[in-house]
């Protein structure tokens, strides 16, 4: 694999100029050293099993390192690119090197001396990097992760039953890694590591298994002291694939998708205890519990309750079995609105868990399109309250009718991502009050009070709300919400929903505290620096450094949250490191940095590549050099304003999917999801 580093034009030159009115037209902005391409070569190249060349690169993974002197990191992904950079308010020198598979999760961990970033690639399995000299790393070895699975039936899409043999299988899907060091940080021999294997479960071994080999390998099933199948199935496709793992108080907490959350006991991995918002039947501010459609009500089941559902209270093969023999027929369809739609509002995705004034234990989960999610898990866990993320589409009128296939997929590309995507919750100064930090797709970084307590303190004072005022009933424009107020409120082109829409004086409703927006793309991973566990930054310190799913990182100062202070007072961002090197142009001449990570539509028009890169917007890249030969070296010639707001009399294409051309060769069409046309 030959990944290319993107590098400026020498001397970083610039050309700026924009091609049409910027009041009418979104403006296009070149950035470039030549455009003297001779006539256009016959470009016919066809890489089908070598990736030649990549462009930027979404940030999955962030992870905060020091290094033996001191010295603080940020260990940080882009795609199948790994980086390294020192954490201070101004932007430091940025090690890169590339490994075999996209980054989902970076561990740090120390074993025999040296210090090692372990990267959860997916089916490509585990990477192994010494990071002890951060500026030169080393990418040492992959480790593949072998899993049996046990017998399991389902039903595929006409409805047929089948019933799985148990099977061996290699090459699992690594999602996250955790490592436990027993309380014993000197003796790394007893250290154990759990793995996230989103084809199986949650599997156990000891440390060793992985860091003493010395090539490239399998870690088959024998070395693993426990595994746990958390899987179900109903449908052709399993839910409960863990997405993360964290350990707190001699529990094992996994983020299990549509599952929701499960508690483990770390030894054995014996479950100890589950929550699952979708199965919770006392909660109904949710999207199913709103239309009184969980499946604990059994007006919904086509089959009886005691094969419709299994003993957590989820739906089975049975079920889906049903609705699909009959499927032009039935009228209520539980297991496909579910599995086809309904499965992004309860997709559980992290978990921090925290001990509270009292001997109350609370865990938080970043629940998606669920929001941010409090249950209290000191004894059996109990729903304690939420925080509910904007509408994924925006809070406006829906466009068309919604399929009415039991089959359907109607807007779940929306969905997928959306949504609360990492949390940490933690103590002021006090001790007694704490603060939930939480990373949202659309609302960027957002800051809430009262995680002490969210059973009172987690509403909009004058709640209930009736948010349902839409004509289409259910439509997903959180109808169900009765704790906020979801008035939709203009933002730039788009909207928010009013609770987390700062007044004139810069003051939200309680208990938020800030919204960012979005900080150079959509809001992803983050981690707080230490000093935030302490209460004890100072001013000028990075506080938090986050992942944005479009591509990049962000280093993020808290400056002031109290009130009658002005959004743009109460953050900062002094450091933003793009995914890309290349120098782009922003209104009036101004370089900016150029990030990728996004991309959802590429065209080919002539001698140029363009990408429509959500966030982002349009950017234009030459395929062919000043020969007129095909070339895999690109380097951005022109880019619309890459923001998801207008800048002064300068509007963007958010949100950008697919470039088209009509017969005008000078006229490019920029599809602008829920916004409509960009020309």
């Amino acid at each position: 694999m030959n990944i290319q580093v993107h590098k400026p034009c020498p001397g970083k030159c610039l050309r700026n100029i924009m091609l049409a009115a910027a009041t009418s037209v979104a403006a296009l902005f070149l950035a470039a050293c030549s455009d003297n391409l001779s006539s256009q070569a016959p470009v016919v190249e066809a890489y089908l099993d070598t990736q030649v060349t990549q462009v930027g690169g979404a940030t999955s993974a962030v992870a905060y390192y020091k290094d033996s002197s001191n010295g603080v990191w940020t260990l940080y992904s882009m795609a199948n690119r790994f980086a390294a950079t020192p954490i201070a308010a101004v932007k430091g020198a940025v090690t890169e090197i590339t490994a075999p598979g996209y980054i989902e999760h970076i561990t740090v961990v120390s074993y025999n001396s040296q210090d090692y970033a372990l990267l959860a690639m997916g089916n490509k399995g585990i990477g192994v990097v010494n990071i002890s000299n951060p500026a030169a790393m080393v990418y040492l070895r992959t480790m593949t992760v072998d899993y049996d699975t046990p017998a399991y039936t389902y039903v595929d899409g006409g409805g047929t039953e089948f019933t799985a043999a148990p099977a061996s299988h290699t090459a699992g899907t690594v999602n996250f890694l955790l490592i436990d060091n027993n309380n014993t940080p000197a003796d790394y021999t007893d250290d154990q590591l759990y793995i996230a294997n989103g084809d199986f479960g949650i599997q156990k071994t000891l440390l060793s298994n992985l860091m003493d080999a010395t090539a490239d390998s399998a870690l088959p099933v024998s070395v693993y002291s426990a595994q746990e199948w958390t899987l179900k199935y109903a449908g052709e496709n399993p839910w409960g694939g863990p997405l993360s793992l964290t350990m707190h108080g001699g529990k094992l907490y996994a983020a299990l998708g549509f599952l929701g959350i499960g508690i483990y006991d770390p030894t054995t991995l014996a479950r100890a205890s589950f929550y699952n918002l979708y199965t919770d039947c006392n909660t109904r501010e949710d999207r199913f519990g709103y239309q009184n459609a969980k499946p604990c009500d059994p007006s919904v089941l086509n089959v009886d309750s005691t094969i419709g559902l299994d003993a957590d209270g989820m739906l089975t093969y049975a079920e889906a079995a049903y609705e699909l023999a009959n499927k032009n027929t039935v009228t209520t369809y539980p297991w496909a609105a579910f599995d086809r739609y309904g499965k992004y509002y309860y997709n559980a995705r992290k978990v921090d868990v925290v001990d509270l004034p009292g001997g109350k234990t609370m865990a938080y989960i970043a629940y998606s399109l669920g929001g941010l999610v409090a249950v209290d898990v000191t004894s059996t866990p109990t729903y304690a309250g939420y925080v509910p993320p904007p509408p994924a589409h925006g809070p406006d009128d829906p466009t068309g009718k919604q399929s009415k296939s039991i089959l359907s997929h109607y807007g779940a590309g929306m969905l997928e991502e959306a949504g609360v995507a990492d949390v940490h919750v933690v103590p002021d100064a006090n001790g007694t009050s704490y603060k939930a930090y939480y990373t949202d797709h659309f609302a960027g970084l957002v800051v809430v009070s009262g995680a002490e307590n969210p059973n009172s303190q987690w509403k909009n004072s004058g709640a209930p709300y009736n948010n349902d005022t839409l004509p289409d009933a259910y439509w997903p424009d959180y109808e169900y919400v009765t704790s906020y107020d979801m008035t939709p409120v203009p933002v730039g082109e788009e909207s928010m929903p009013a609770f987390l829409v700062a007044d004139a004086n810069g003051n939200y409703a309680s208990p938020v505290l800030l919204t960012t927006g979005e900080i150079n793309g959509h809001g992803g991973a983050m981690f707080l620096m230490p000093c935030m566990q302490t209460s004890s930054c100072t001013a000028g310190d990075v506080n938090i450094v986050e992942a944005s799913g479009a591509g990049g990182v962000s280093y993020v100062e808290i400056k002031n949250l109290g009130a009658n202070v002005a959004v743009a007072d109460r953050f900062t961002v002094p450091v933003h490191l793009a995914s890309t090197n290349e120098i782009g142009a922003a209104p009036a001449g101004m370089p900016t940095d150029v990030a990728i990570g996004h991309t959802e539509g590429v065209t080919v028009e002539g001698k140029y590549l363009y990408v429509a890169d959500g966030p982002h917007g349009m950017s234009v890249w030459p395929i062919v050099d000043a020969a007129g030969a095909p070339t895999d070296d690109l380097h951005l010639v022109a880019n619309t304003l890459m923001d998801e707001y207008p800048v002064d009399t300068y509007l963007p294409a958010p949100h950008a999917a697919k470039v088209n051309f009509g017969s005008d060769p000078n006229k490019a069409y920029v599809m602008s999801q829920s916004l409509g046309m960009r020309r």
